[in-house]
């Protein structure tokens, strides 16, 4: 809750939830500076980036103003913790939704399994403590689902206004979600239509024409909410970029999704990284069991729902499809790469499935144990019981590596990279005159360090800071991201932080994906010896 925001979440809150500080003297930053906090109007209607998450970024301003407000702090006041609070109430309250859903379904201990699921998935572990959307997304989801169900049980208008509100708080928490809504949508309507032979036409149409009345009525206040957000897209898409979608990427892809985990190493010289293929070589039997539990429980559980209820099983797998829509529309119509993460949803319908596959593994056991006859059956019996008892165990255990991880590292550390740096002389929030320059390179975060250059590209632009750094016998510290981009590019820029006359290397801090890595060097010059 209290790790260093990453790039995302410092991007999102600079532009949409807390502000920036802006120089009181031209375009000085090392002169005094004040803090502008972002306005309602940026909050609700900005979207210059392309990351405002829009529901969130409502609840954040709203969350740090009260939290101000009660403790009496000034404007640019600021706690990770504090940002992401009500995000670690809907992430649990998802948890606990997903196993009332089933219990609603008639499916009890499906939904505990269900929640099981969830509880312990990297990802949704992840998306409950970080400054986003995602999980707000997930949870309106799961409601979503729940009121479209009960709408076609019970066909009142207030169930299905109540399936149109959750899903446009689904999608206004997070856009890419209309993705699966949409396919599910179409095709209840040809469901409607062709396949609920069941019910007269009259009462199909009915139901067809409450459908399409809340879902067009949420659609005109949706295009309302974000049409001026959209309008910024064509600027926004001009610097999306994201990790090219080759081989690589599809299994990171597919295991991140299925275990929370990432497949192939990122970087080979990273301590930390705990990629599955590398936990497989160290412990096969262990994490290949595992995986292998993970998926025949998955298989099973779409095995029951199609068997049993085969327009819930079609309705979770047009999830699933839709994630498979999204990286296609993305790659070849808006010409973005797909991150896996936006494949986020997903794990809805596999906690589903899981939660199915397991509740009838159990209640299998238990026939078999009370139908025996003969050893041979009730050694069947016991197998099958065996086998519900390790596979959940086995699940999480190809978890806990990961889950461990992102208890003791921060996705990334903007914030140690302040303390090891500008931090040494200033507190967060210094806004008098400073001698201190910090300069980052590809990737930086104004929320920690707003004075920061992200301009310093060659050995020429940084002789001159060093310069302005000996002549007000300041400081200069070099943060370096993106190592392999910063090796290819900046190959004179390496080779002056790599002389150890002129620069010390004071610190790596590693993460999970290479490019978040930072290392950290101290100029030498003013400022030798002042901190040894």
């Amino acid at each position: 809750m209290d790790d260093s925001f990453w790039g995302d979440e410092g991007q999102a809150l600079r532009f949409f939830g807390y502000g920036k500080y802006i120089p009181l003297n031209g375009d000085n930053m090392q002169g005094p500076l004040k803090f502008e906090p972002v306005s309602w109007k940026h909050v609700i209607w900005d979207d210059q980036t392309g990351g405002n998450h829009y529901l969130f970024s409502i609840v954040d301003k709203l969350t740090l103003d009260a939290w101000r407000a009660f403790n009496g702090l000034p404007d640019d006041a600021l706690s990770e913790a504090v940002s992401r609070l009500p995000l670690l109430t809907v992430g649990l309250a998802s948890i606990v939704a997903s196993a009332l859903f089933l219990s609603w379904l008639g499916r009890p201990g499906a939904g505990l399994f269900s929640a099981l699921y969830l509880a312990i998935h990297p990802w949704h572990i992840r998306y409950s403590t970080e400054a986003r959307g995602y999980v707000l997304m997930l949870f309106f989801f799961l409601l979503a689902i729940w009121a479209l169900l009960h709408a076609l049980r019970v066909g009142t208008w207030k169930a299905w206004i109540l399936f149109a509100l959750a899903e446009l708080l689904s999608i206004y928490s997070w856009k890419v979600a209309i993705l699966p809504f949409a396919l599910i949508n179409g095709s209840l309507i040809l469901w409607m239509l062709f396949g609920r032979k069941s019910e007269s036409l009259s009462a199909r149409l009915s139901t067809i024409t409450r459908m399409l009345i809340v879902n067009l009525t949420a659609g005109a206040v949706f295009v309302f909410l974000v049409m001026p957000c959209t309008l910024q897209s064509p600027r926004a898409l001009q610097h999306i970029t994201g990790k090219p979608m080759d081989k690589k990427w599809l299994c990171n892809s597919i295991c991140g999704i299925v275990t929370g985990s990432r497949w192939y190493r990122d970087a080979s010289d990273n301590p930390t990284e705990q990629p599955l293929s590398d936990a497989i070589a160290s412990a096969p039997l262990r994490f290949g069991f595992g995986i292998a539990s993970a998926m025949a429980l998955i298989g099973s559980g779409i095995w029951v729902l199609v068997r049993t209820r085969p327009e819930q099983g079609f309705m979770w797998c047009l999830v699933i499809i839709s994630a498979g829509l999204g990286m296609c529309l993305f790659k070849w119509v808006l010409h973005i790469e797909w991150l896996y993460w936006y494949s986020f949803f997903t794990i809805l319908p596999l906690s589903v499935f899981t939660g199915l596959g397991l509740a009838t593994l159990v209640e299998h056991t238990s026939q078999l144990w009370h139908r025996a006859q003969n050893p041979f059956s009730k050694g069947l019996a016991i197998a099958f019981g065996l086998f519900a008892l390790c596979a959940p165990v086995a699940s999480l255990a190809v978890s806990v590596p990961q889950i461990q991880l992102m208890d003791t590292q921060p996705y990334e550390s903007y914030r140690e990279a302040f303390q090891l740096t500008r931090g040494r002389h200033e507190p967060l929030g210094f806004s008098g005159p400073s001698n201190v320059i910090t300069c980052y390179l590809w990737r930086h975060m104004e929320s920690y360090d707003p004075r920061a250059d992200w301009h310093v590209r060659d050995a020429r632009r940084l002789a001159e800071r060093m310069a302005e750094a000996d002549s007000m016998n300041g400081h200069l510290y070099f943060i370096v991201s993106q190592r392999d981009l910063f090796t290819d590019m900046n190959r004179d820029l390496k080779t002056m932080l790599e002389d150890p006359q002129l620069f010390e290397k004071i610190a790596t801090l590693w993460a999970q994906e290479d490019i978040h890595t930072k290392v950290i060097y101290r100029y030498l010059g003013a400022s030798k010896g002042s901190l040894r």
